[in-house]
């Protein structure tokens, strides 16, 4: 007699996939300190950016000085107890003015984070439910503003070279900047 072969079925409801859970699961607060604590670098970065936002909410209604007052007084001054960070050329204090600048670059950054949300997200959803040529239209001007935005960077590097060799235009369009020095070097060796 040949020797058969039995397979035995199991209900579903009596798999462990489908029981109670062993624990309960955790909220959203508890599961976020979870991975803070799991990774330093996360906890890090995070308490960072948690201490970033109470300064630029709060710092310049704290401050001691005057963000735009010139005070010829005490121009140039090294940091001391009244003013931590010094002060500039005409005695406005550092602090209070890099305060006031981490506020306006909260305004920018979440101003272009909404920007994204509201024209972006509803661009993309578009584009990829019907294809064709309003997915191309979506991917072109997304591509646009990569290359907008490189632009610009291009436009800063220079200026901050022409700038910082007393040169004029011709020498920070002819002079390459440092990223681009090797392959430029490298393609003239054989």
């Amino acid at each position: 007699m040949k020797d058969e072969f039995v397979m035995e079925a199991r209900s579903a409801e009596n798999s462990p996939i489908f029981g109670r859970p062993a624990s309960r699961s955790l909220s959203f607060p508890r599961t976020v300190i979870a991975f803070a604590r799991s990774d330093r670098r996360a906890m890090v970065g995070g308490i960072l950016l948690i201490l970033y936002l109470i300064i630029s909410l709060v710092g310049p209604a704290i401050s001691p000085h005057d963000l735009n007052a010139p005070d010829l007084a005490v121009r140039m001054h090294p940091p001391s107890p009244t003013h931590w960070l010094g002060t500039d050329r005409i005695g406005r204090d550092v602090l209070t003015r890099i305060v006031a600048g981490a506020q306006v670059s909260l305004q920018v950054a979440a101003g272009a984070v909404l920007l994204a949300l509201f024209l972006g997200a509803p661009l993309g959803a578009l584009g990829s439910y019907f294809g064709g040529a309003l997915d191309a239209l979506a991917m072109g001007s997304d591509q646009s503003v990569i290359r907008i935005a490189q632009a610009s960077h291009q436009v800063v590097e220079r200026t901050v070279l022409m700038r910082s060799t007393g040169g004029g235009v011709l020498q920070s369009h002819v002079r390459p900047s440092r990223h681009q020095r090797p392959a430029i070097a490298g393609s003239y060796v054989h």
